[in-house]
């Protein structure tokens, strides 16, 4: 969320919680009608300020892209171990990791270890992404990187077979 949609809430959080007070200044009211003024504050503050948990901030999860996107250059240019460094360290600084975060690094640490022939570690990572991509929100807004899960998934269990 950028600046101006941040002093865009807090004017409407600002004049959702004034609005009442000049009203009631205005007016006689009882007790009860304070409470439900109250409430309707508290319900409106919550409603406008929340962003849904389950998949992240925008801006986050494009932290998050540019990061795995760095650390797979980093290991196509065959600098295997510097990339999961870089991804890992990246990662530590960031503020907030996403869930759609998470599966990028799940991802990546898993194409990792199979590619040292870590086999286990490889599937405990892409278990854990598949994990992530559960979350219905995730399947519906990265459906490629969903299937694409699943069928990384299915070719890591074949190939420890």
């Amino acid at each position: 969320m950028g600046i101006q949609e941040s002093v865009v809430f807090f004017a409407l959080e600002l004049s959702l919680f004034l609005w009442p007070v000049a009203l009631l200044k205005t007016m006689n009211l009882n007790c009860n009608t304070l409470k439900m003024c109250l409430i309707c504050i508290c319900i409106g503050v919550c409603f406008f300020s929340c962003t849904n948990p389950r998949m992240g901030n925008a801006e986050d999860n494009k932290r998050a892209q540019g990061i795995y996107n760095t650390a797979n250059r980093i290991f196509s240019e065959g600098k295997i171990k510097q990339s999961l460094v870089y991804l890992d360290s990246a990662y530590a600084r960031l503020p907030v990791i996403t869930p759609y975060g998470q599966y990028l690094g799940y991802n990546f640490k898993s194409l990792f270890y199979f590619h040292e022939n870590d086999l286990d570690a490889s599937l405990r990572y892409e278990d854990s992404a598949l994990d992530m991509m559960k979350n219905v929100e995730l399947q519906h807004s990265y459906p490629q990187e969903y299937v694409h899960t699943l069928l990384e998934k299915r070719a890591y269990t074949l190939s420890t077979k």
